[in-house]
């Protein structure tokens, strides 16, 4: 029992080992100029972790394997990378998260969110099952309350959490939505009869949501997944927005009081006239040359 009682901690800490990996997704053989910042700062900061890149089968990688000396590759089927809706579907199904079951967290790194500081570990160890840029609840430039977290586009996610959770499968399709939309149905609206039947089998559980669920996935990630799953640990916005920004700059670093966080989501979109010389200042290399130039 004493020898138990020292060697359980140490087995806890093993079965816990952070290993992260980043996945980049990405539909398209050429990154725009901005993109191609983003990934070459990727490597530049993350290089060291294990990088794959997610793509619709049939296209070249040759770009992105020049950018990332050691890039494995993801392929996904063509359909699921096609639009963004059916990029949604594929984000809140199991398939990234089965394929990369043997990772602790996966950074998920959209090509158009850039990282700053090599915090990655750092953030793994803050034991959150999913972290991403926080949402403000106005976007009043003097309302610096917050509405929630997190944003999708640069988010941590902790592997064996969502595992788990499609493994467990538990109803998101609702019995009294069920019958909402039974209800529905008999009153003419035959799409609501026809979700509801869809619902009744495997496209109304976790893992099976994909086939039926239509929002964002940021949405299903930090909205829905803790309501089926209330111990699903969501990291509190006034923490995540140290990890991440995405709208409002201004108001992320006068909370952060003057200091960027691990990456921005789409930083090229919001308020670039503040954030260009705060990105030159972190060493990011804002005037690198496309690929045609490079042949």
């Amino acid at each position: 029992m004493i020898v138990l009682e020292y060697i359980l901690p140490y087995m806890h800490k093993i079965s816990l080992q952070i290993n992260p990996a980043i996945i980049i997704p990405m539909h398209k053989q050429e990154p725009s100029p901005e993109e191609r910042i983003s990934l070459i700062q990727c490597q530049k900061i993350l290089g060291d972790y294990p990088i794959y890149l997610l793509h619709p089968q049939g296209m070249s990688t040759k770009t992105y394997e020049a950018i990332f000396p050691s890039l494995k590759i993801l392929t996904a089927p063509s359909k699921s990378m096609a639009s963004i809706s059916a990029y949604n579907k594929l984000m809140i199904s199991p398939f990234i998260f089965n394929a990369l079951n043997a990772h602790s967290h996966i950074l998920i790194h959209e090509p158009d969110s850039i990282v700053l500081k090599n915090d990655l570990h750092y953030w793994c160890e803050q034991d959150f099952d999913y972290i991403g840029a926080p949402w403000f609840a106005s976007d009043l430039a003097d309302d610096f309350q917050f509405k929630a977290t997190g944003n999708f586009g640069l988010s941590l996610i902790k592997t064996n959490t969502a595992n788990t959770l499609f493994a467990d499968n538990p109803r998101w399709f609702s019995v009294s939505m069920i019958v909402r939309d039974l209800l529905r149905g008999l009153r003419g609206q035959k799409d609501a009869f026809k979700r509801a039947l869809k619902s009744m089998g495997s496209s109304g559980r976790l893992s099976g949501a994909h086939h039926l669920y239509l929002d964002h996935c940021d949405i299903f990630w930090s909205y829905l997944v803790p309501k089926v799953a209330p111990h699903l640990r969501i990291a509190p916005p006034e923490k995540a927005i140290f990890f991440s920004w995405e709208k409002h700059p201004q108001k992320c670093l006068t909370i952060c009081k003057g200091k960027l966080p691990f990456g921005i989501h789409a930083w090229s979109r919001y308020d670039l006239t503040l954030l260009q010389p705060l990105l030159i200042q972190s060493g990011v290399m804002l005037d690198v040359p496309d690929s045609s130039q490079e042949e």
